[in-house]
């Protein structure tokens, strides 16, 4: 302690200086962030004629932080108190505080919280957050981000509502991520209550707009806006992968969607995207979405469960190429109309445990299999290579299953004036090599046209669909070098034992689920 004054006569109260320095062991401040104690604080205190202030350090729940304190002298036992603290959380120690961020937020945050307090009350605090080192994602639209350099979160908490902890003047920025916006906390649920994001920018090509209302018990997410990359979410509703460690608690969301340009694979764009759909569990369990390609043909998806639990998916639209460009499915289709249905896996099965492509009136570009199998029924010799305008087609049917290892394909029918062929097989698709073995039949239209004559047609032919002269072909190596191989002795045979002869594929179902699992 340190007393100071004038040797004069007549001095008053003004002239006189006290100092003081003192440490503070083991202290304590109760509730000193909404429910949250501070314990063992070493704190050096400094008192001048004004103010009292402390630098030092403490555990915030149970974890090491930095503190600094300032009061003001006053006769007013409530004078407001100015009280830092500075704390790194892991994942680990939010759960132990009981703030939950994960899925959006996991790895380390280092933060800075400001604060008023006056008396036992906390009238006014600010969040500065560096979250440099933490990865961000938004599970509802499947966006993801790795650790950003000078990523930082900053908001007002305003905690004047008995009701609700109000997050204001919310700001996260870092490398393309800009979002601002206002957040409300139930304070009986200590969970979201609502919130409002009118700029949600998290890259060049995810410019949108969020709305969440939790006020029911479930989330409502209305996502408008400029821009929307669909791949992601649409990859995961074709992953046998769902239901990860994170995605797994995810709860129930119900999203209303109205985006501009939303870009799928490819290089596809769907313009004027508007619907719904609900995800959990890191699935969308359902869906009803329309839109339009750059060409302007519309494109539907509905996603429905069944009387037995299992998502269905059905997709329709004008331009078969086009859709399956934006799914990732295949690249080689132009034009056509498509009709696809699927029976999506759960956690723990396949991808599709059953599905069925029907694409009527397209051609096939530059597929150098396709081309191999036209070749073979043209003039022999001649090495034609592929069409300049591409194999025109009326239909393609193809019933398959997705794993994770095996696409599976089953009593697949290719359909053309020209052509035609049926195939039956697998491709893995680590390293997408294929065996896949069918029949080729030539000048379709007139060799197939007896297979729709009963028992006669059966035996000419061997089924619907097959031809009275066919040639049993089979495709070995991988899609992006296939080798193709043929049986000549098949071509002599009659349809019904046509079978007999076959050099490839015979994996799986007629219905591409894999041999023995069908139900």
């Amino acid at each position: 302690l340190r007393l100071a004054m004038p040797l004069k006569p007549g001095i008053t109260s003004s002239d006189f200086a006290v100092s003081a320095t003192a440490k503070l062991s083991d202290g304590q401040i109760k509730n000193a962030i909404e429910g949250i104690d501070i314990n063992n604080a070493q704190v050096d205190l400094l008192l001048d004629d004004t103010i009292i202030t402390g630098k030092g350090t403490a555990t915030l729940g149970e974890k090491a932080a930095q503190l600094t304190w300032r009061r003001p002298l006053s006769k007013n036992a409530n004078a407001d108190e100015d009280m830092t603290i500075s704390v790194t959380l892991t994942d680990a120690d939010r759960q132990k505080l009981g703030i939950e961020l994960e899925p959006f937020l996991i790895g380390p945050a280092k933060l800075k919280v400001s604060m008023v307090r006056r008396g036992s009350q906390i009238i006014s605090a600010k969040v500065d957050a560096d979250l440099s080192k933490a990865s961000m994602a938004v599970d509802a639209i499947g966006w993801s981000r790795g650790p950003t350099k000078k990523t930082r979160a900053t908001f007002k908490v305003i905690l004047n509502d008995d009701k609700f902890i109000v997050l204001d003047d919310l700001s996260v920025t870092g490398g393309q991520l800009k979002i601002l916006g206002k957040v409300r906390i139930n304070r009986k649920t200590n969970g979201l209550q609502d919130a409002s994001f009118p700029r949600f920018i998290l890259s060049n090509t995810n410019q949108l707009a969020l709305e969440i209302d939790n006020s029911s018990g479930s989330y409502q997410l209305g996502v408008g806006g400029a821009s929307l990359d669909a791949r992601p979410l649409i990859s995961r509703m074709m992953s046998s992968k769902v239901g990860g460690r994170s995605s797994l608690k995810e709860p129930p969301v119900s999203i209303n969607t109205n985006i501009s340009r939303s870009y799928v694979h490819r290089g596809e764009v769907i313009n004027n995207l508007q619907g719904s759909l609900v995800t959990s569990g890191g699935a969308v369990q359902s869906a009803e979405i329309t839109g339009k390609y750059q060409n302007g043909a519309p494109i539907t998806m509905r996603i429905t469960r069944d009387s037995n639990g299992q998502r269905r998916m059905r997709v329709t639209g004008r331009d078969a190429g086009a859709s399956l460009r934006a799914t990732n499915l295949y690249s080689k289709i132009s034009g056509g109309t498509i009709d696809f249905g699927a029976i999506l896996g759960n956690p723990g099965q396949g991808a599709i445990q059953r599905g069925l492509l029907e694409v009527r009136n397209f051609s096939v570009q530059n597929e150098a299999a396709l081309s191999q199998i036209d070749n073979t029924t043209r003039q022999a010799g001649r090495n034609a290579g592929p069409r300049r305008n591409g194999l025109r087609l009326s239909r393609l049917s193809v019933p398959f299953s997705v794993d994770n290892s095996f696409v599976r394909i089953g009593d697949a029918l290719v359909q053309g004036p020209d052509i035609g062929a049926s195939a039956q097989g697998i491709i893995r698709k680590n390293d997408l090599a294929m065996d896949i073995g069918g029949t080729i039949i030539p000048a379709y239209a007139l060799n197939s046209a007896i297979s729709n004559v009963p028992v006669l047609g059966d035996v000419l032919t061997g089924g619907k669909g097959q031809g009275v002269f066919g040639l049993n072909f089979a495709l070995k190596g991988s899609m992006n070098r296939p080798r193709f191989l043929v049986n000549p002795v098949s071509a002599i045979a009659p349809g019904i034992f046509r079978n007999l002869f076959n050099i490839g594929g015979g994996q799986t179902n007629s219905d591409g689920t894999a041999r023995g699992s069908r139900q």
